[in-house]
């Protein structure tokens, strides 16, 4: 039930209709919603409803055990059992034929695989399910009395699946009595997000992916250097439209419910360093490893050396979250190297007592280099193998045109380097405008776009941050 799909529509018209009549009767609205949640995510498979009320259940349990003890050791062990319980069942539905399938490579061996399917949304639950506990091991966070509460936070179907990655601490205040009840304009905002996202997925990823970047991956060996460099900058937008889109949607979602998600992306690729384009994608996400791995072994506290091979082991856990396959963890090393020479460039302007140049030239070079830095990483995001990444490479390398490096894939391309890279504050302006407009006008402009969506079901590509 993508967010894309006809379904979906029934399903949160009907979940907000109800909700419209619930909102002053508290102790029905959150058990609606739970139920709402958990009937979206078993719509994907029901077997894996277990999993997500068995860690409903253990971090619910444990933060309350942690809470009630003053003994550290006791703490700690609770909250061992959580990292274990979490981190164990991520491990071994995503990782476990992925690290088995390796060794019997390296090794000649023949071990068994499991051969597990991967739960939907496993890598966003867990995150924010860990995160309860070990706010509440610091002390940063009381646990709430509620389990239906709590069952909410972790399942709330609008980021269920992709994100954002909400705390406890932002997400449970919101469900206090009166707390989430939609205004006007909080219907009105949700509907543009909503239309946002839809114009980002449906229009510029799907778009992007179906013309140029899927038949470039499928075959890059007959592209010539001109198609593949054009089809790499593509891909930055395809990716770009794809989850900020889905973001989007979850935030409209969850804002016409009455509840404020995080934002998960802000402008990324105007960033002028790594850094900057780090703390601008994927928020959610980078946050998350920044609060509850970076500062765990050490940070930037240890000194200039360790921070900087904490910045690239940072990187490299976040590209192994990404999937289970050595190009991720080999993607968030690059980015990691990226962070540590933009960390040291940074330290030593600050020591010179220089700034970056706003110089015009200057500019403008250093959001290329970033954004070009990001786009040529690319093939280690989206290549299916090593392979497919050296042979990109290679094609990178080959000179020529090669196939479907025609005009109107060029335009489209360039049409987004404008829009998003260039000068996105025209986007966000016409996202406010939008905004703006009474909820019936929204209402209509939202129902064609929908129905522009319905009638595109048939080239309907699913979000490709669900495989994550």
């Amino acid at each position: 039930m993508g967010f894309n799909s006809t379904a979906f529509l029934l399903f949160f018209s009907t979940v907000l209709v109800v909700d419209m009549f619930l909102r002053h009767r508290g102790r029905l609205r959150k058990p609606f919603l739970l139920a709402a949640s958990w009937f979206f995510y078993g719509c994907w498979d029901w077997r894996f409803l277990s999993l997500i009320i068995f860690s409903t259940v253990l971090d619910y349990c444990v933060g309350t055990r942690i809470h009630r003890s003053d003994n550290q050791r006791v703490r700690r062990c609770w909250l061992s059992l959580s990292l274990v319980g979490n981190l164990g069942l991520l491990g071994l539905f995503k990782y476990y034929d992925f690290f088995i399938d390796s060794l019997n490579q390296l090794l000649g061996a023949e071990l068994p695989l499991l051969n597990l399917i991967l739960p939907i949304g496993i890598s966003f639950y867990t995150f924010q399910t860990l995160s309860y506990t070990i706010d509440i091991y610091r002390r940063e966070l009381t646990p709430t009395k509620s389990p239906t509460d709590f069952a909410l936070f972790v399942a709330f179907f609008p980021q269920l699946v992709a994100g954002p990655i909400v705390r406890a601490r932002n997400f449970l205040p919101q469900l206090e009595e009166g707390q989430a009840r939609p205004r006007r304009h909080d219907l009105a905002q949700g509907m543009a997000e909503i239309m946002s996202g839809l114009f980002k997925k449906v229009v510029i990823a799907d778009t992007i992916g179906r013309s140029i970047v899927d038949p470039f991956y499928a075959d890059p060996g007959s592209y010539g250097s001109y198609g593949a460099i054009l089809a790499i900058y593509a891909y930055a937008f395809q990716i770009y439209g794809d989850f900020d889109g889905y973001s989007r949607i979850a935030i409209g979602c969850g804002r016409m419910l009455g509840f404020k998600l995080p934002e998960n992306f802000r402008s990324p690729y105007t960033a002028r360093t790594i850094v900057e384009l780090i703390g601008r994608w994927h928020i959610t996400l980078t946050e998350w490893i920044r609060d509850y791995f970076y500062t765990s072994i050490g940070g930037n506290r240890k000194g200039n050396a360790r921070t900087l091979f904490n910045l690239v082991m940072t990187m490299f856990l976040a590209g192994l979250w990404h999937g289970a396959g050595w190009t991720y963890p080999v993607w968030g090393m690059l980015f990691g190297i990226g962070l540590m020479v933009s960390s040291i460039r940074a330290r030593r302007r600050k020591a010179a007592g220089r700034e970056l140049s706003d110089a015009p030239l200057a500019f403008a070079w250093q959001r290329f280099a970033t954004f070009s830095f990001w786009c040529f990483s690319g093939p280690f995001f989206r290549g299916d193998s090593f392979e497919n990444a050296m042979e990109v490479w290679g094609a990178i390398l080959r000179g020529g045109g090669g196939s479907h490096a025609d005009g109107p894939h060029l335009a489209l391309t360039i049409a987004c380097i404008l829009w998003f890279c260039i000068s996105p504050a025209p986007g966000r302006k016409l996202e406010g405008a939008v905004a703006r407009l009474r909820p019936e006008l929204l209402g209509v402009l939202l129902a064609l776009l929908l129905g522009l969506v319905a009638a595109m079901q048939t080239a309907a590509s699913p979000f490709i941050y669900f495989q994550f």
